[in-house]
């Protein structure tokens, strides 16, 4: 048999202000977690980069003024020796090509010196007198 029914009723609203709040932290806490991890990021990419580019430096310095200098890192174990080996490779190359191209002009500038003087020499000498037109072919043939 039955009495009677009772209903019971309960305000929702503490719920409700309870999960308003929980979604505003979470948008600020994921804010702030990405702002961290981005800082994070960024310093550990400059701190890894900054041995790239004090080499990038030297080497640009070296290429200028020393070319006999390297970084002389050992044998390659990681990213950074193996770039410090191949910019020695490349120091190596283009100091040999300096060497070469100095050298060739030092010869070059040799052999042509001799037989320039001797021109000059022929064409002084053809002009310190006056001469018949004979004597003039024969000293420009000589040239």
């Amino acid at each position: 048999m039955r009495r009677g029914t009772l209903v019971a009723g309960i305000s929702l609203k503490p719920y409700e202000q309870t999960e308003a709040t929980a979604l505003v932290d979470s948008v600020l806490l994921g804010a702030v977690l990405l702002v961290v991890v981005g800082f994070a990021a960024w310093w550990l990419l400059a701190s890894a980069l900054r041995p790239v580019g004090r080499m990038t430096e030297q080497a640009a310095l070296w290429s200028e003024r020393d070319l006999d200098r390297r970084f002389n890192l050992g044998p390659p174990h990681d990213e950074l020796t193996r770039l410090g080996a191949t910019l020695d490779g490349l120091l190596d190359r283009l100091g040999a090509s300096l060497r070469h191209e100095r050298r060739f002009s030092a010869e070059l500038s040799h052999e042509l010196r001799t037989p320039l003087a001797r021109i000059i020499a022929e064409a002084e000498l053809a002009l310190l007198r006056e001469r018949k037109t004979p004597e003039y072919r024969e000293a420009l043939g000589t040239c």
